[in-house]
């Protein structure tokens, strides 16, 4: 049985998988193929592509497509007929926006279809997406973003081989992703994608409800969305993007973060007295925020939780295939999942093909051996090694790399090779077996989406990947998941008795993660990087003078 999960065109974050039998081969966001950040309202195409010929099959050997997202009928894909479709779960903002992208609606005329055509509930997609590749028995259920047809999450609990059982659904107008894009608006950056800046700076403020009043509900504390954005448009003023940062811009977010918070601890414990279960598994946008999820991992009545690496939309075309696997061979889909390493990877002749094109002068070398002594000589390095990870997290994969001991690395990566604010934290990589050494943490984090507090006898150690509140967003690097970046960080431990590294996605602030040689070498040039790892070569710029 050979499923294709596809995210709807409507989307913002778009991406593809292929499971076959009920074993996920590839999973890839289209972002990274068409270099578009997101790849917004478009239909995965390229990803699909891709997903199709690592699996070695054609569009003729699909079974069936299936998309997380509601299908409309046919007099919705009018202007008109819009407004009827979505029943009124957008506000009136969105609304406009939504009638200039009509046609995203159709899936006649969009989505392909191969094999027969299903189409699942965005927040079930969302919730299967989680669930499935968990492993739990039994977990509670939480699914939030800014808004996925008639809803904007849902929370629930299920069993395995039995279906999820809904207790509560949240409606777009108490959206916390639609409160956190209109604040991080507001403080002059992007919606959409700059909400990581908005919570990245809210450790630099205190909460103040007379900045942002708290108009959230008591059971859930959920927002009133609509209330807020009325609010934010009208007495908040918009913060230019050239504007220097005040202090409530910064107590701003930190209200923002601190409500969210609190409600996200409301609905744990809520699901917790219902269930019983300790387990819990997050998707939706919204479960991206590492704040969050590090506050809800430290609670004692949480035992297990699994939060989707691609919580992003991109994760429905995920959940959609589980589905549909599920519907069409009524046995669960229990996919093994314990990376995130499912895009593509290159052979050695591509990777000397590409570095050849782009006129570079290189060495063949070991890549472990060549970016320890970098690291270690205080150079930022670009790593590029295997298959290409799935979500917004660089994991060991398309990786920048740098010294975490010294702070400076903080100024000199994010200025001099991101090109982005100088404030934004900067995470570490760690052995898994050094990992509590590091982190007063319960839960190990593999996927960089917890922030935790670092043990106070390594701050002063490793200060470029501690943020300003004393905490990290680290990724526990585990030997079977990923060996060569283990034994990257292997080597740093046994030389210089550091088991981090200091590593950021690999791209510049205007691009998608790295995905090709190709993209790989274009952005070393184009940035202040030192020196790039590609497999088994190494690129060397002119020392700095």
């Amino acid at each position: 049985m050979v499923i294709l999960g596809v995210t709807h065109p409507i989307s913002l974050n778009n991406a593809a998988c292929v499971i076959v039998d009920g074993r996920l081969i590839a999973f890839a966001e289209e972002e990274r193929f068409t270099r578009l950040k997101q790849a917004p309202r478009a239909y995965p195409e390229k990803a699909i592509a891709f997903c199709l010929r690592y699996a070695g099959i054609t569009p003729h050997d699909v079974d069936a497509t299936a998309v997380g997202f509601d299908p409309p009928s046919p007099g919705d894909i009018t202007t008109e007929k819009i407004a009827q479709y979505l029943g009124g779960t957008l506000p009136s903002a969105e609304m406009i926006i939504l009638q200039l992208h009509a046609a995203h609606l159709s899936s006649e005329l969009e989505i392909r279809r191969y094999g027969a055509l299903f189409h699942y509930d965005h927040h079930r997609a969302h919730a299967a997406s989680a669930f499935a590749p968990s492993g739990f028995d039994r977990a509670n259920v939480i699914t939030l973003d800014g808004w996925g047809g008639r809803l904007s999450g849902l929370l629930g609990f299920q069993r395995a081989g039995e279906p999820l059982e809904v207790f509560h659904e949240i409606s777009p107008a108490n959206s916390w992703g639609t409160l956190y894009r209109f604040v991080t608006q507001q403080l002059g950056f992007r919606g959409h994608s700059g909400e990581g800046k908005t919570m990245g700076l809210a450790p630099y403020g205190v909460p103040d409800d007379q900045i942002l009043p708290d108009w959230c509900d008591e059971t859930f504390g959920l927002p009133d969305a609509v209330r807020y954005q009325d609010y934010l448009l009208n007495v908040i003023p918009r913060r230019d993007p050239a504007e220097p940062l005040a202090a409530r811009h910064k107590n701003l977010a930190a209200t923002l973060q601190h409500y969210y918070e609190r409600s996200l601890l409301r609905i744990a414990r809520y699901l917790f007295g219902r269930t019983s279960s300790g387990n819990f598994v997050l998707a939706g946008g919204v479960a991206l925020n590492c704040t969050g999820n590090g506050r809800l991992a430290a609670e004692d009545f949480v035992d297990g939780r699994f939060i989707q690496p691609a919580s992003h939309d991109g994760g429905t075309a995920l959940g959609a295939a589980i589905l549909a696997h599920e519907q069409l061979t009524g046995r669960p889909c229990p996919i093994e999942f314990d990376h995130a390493y499912w895009g593509p990877d290159y052979s050695a002749d591509e990777i000397r093909g590409a570095l050849q094109f782009a006129q570079a002068t290189y060495r063949e070398v070991d890549p472990v051996e060549a970016a320890a002594s970098a690291i270690l000589e205080n150079k930022v390095v670009g790593w590029f090694q295997g298959r290409a990870e799935v979500g917004p997290r660089a994991l060991g994969a398309r990786s920048i790399l740098a010294n975490p001991t010294d702070g400076a690395n903080v100024d000199r990566v994010n200025l001099h090779v991101k090109r982005r604010e100088p404030w934004r934290p900067l995470a570490p990589s760690v052995l898994e077996e050094r990992f509590f050494d590091l982190f007063d943490m319960r839960v190990l984090s593999p996927y960089m989406l917890m922030a935790g507090q670092v043990n106070a006898d390594w701050r002063e150690k490793v200060p470029a990947v501690v943020h300003v509140d004393g905490s990290a967003r680290p990724q526990a690097v585990s030997r079977k998941t990923n060996p060569l970046y283990h034994q990257l960080l292997t080597t740093l431990n046994a030389r210089a008795g550091i088991p981090a590294v200091l590593n950021t996605s690999f791209n510049l602030d205007d691009e998608p993660l790295v995905n090709s040689p190709e993209h790989a070498v274009a952005s070393f040039f184009r940035s202040g990087l030192d020196v790039l790892v590609i497999g088994n070569f190494m690129v060397e710029k002119a020392p700095r003078t």
